[in-house]
């Protein structure tokens, strides 16, 4: 019994991190800089998630933006935290990863806040 509670008391103690804290900006900005997804397909519509990119665009995975069946989507709604709605369509699809570029429809940006990519970290 007493080698069974040592076990758990150090394992326990060895394991136990610092619990990472967010800051509420931090948080804030994740939130602001995603979209959520309504893809329409022949096949009937999919629903994911994305990450706006740049004013134009956003970046999801590529088996949400391909249709299972037929041709691709014919339309993708995307909806931003204040429930704006943005018509969009596929621009690129990653040949090797499971990537997919989504723009906006018409010379609008819609999207003033975007996540910004720090390559140098």
């Amino acid at each position: 019994m007493l080698k069974w509670l040592l076990a758990l008391l150090l394992t326990a103690g060895c394991c136990a991190g610092k619990p990472y804290r967010y800051t509420p900006s931090v948080v804030n900005f994740e939130y602001a800089t995603s979209v959520r997804l309504i893809v329409f397909c022949l096949d009937g519509p999919k629903l994911g998630s994305g990450v706006i990119a740049s004013k134009k665009h956003v970046i999801t995975a590529k088996h949400v933006a391909v249709c299972k069946i037929g041709p691709p989507p014919f339309l993708i709604i995307a909806r931003d935290v204040r429930n704006n709605k943005i018509e969009m369509k596929v621009d690129r699809l990653s040949e090797t990863v499971d990537v997919a570029r989504l723009v906006a429809l018409g010379d609008k940006e819609p999207f003033p806040i975007y996540a910004k990519f720090n390559l140098d970290d």
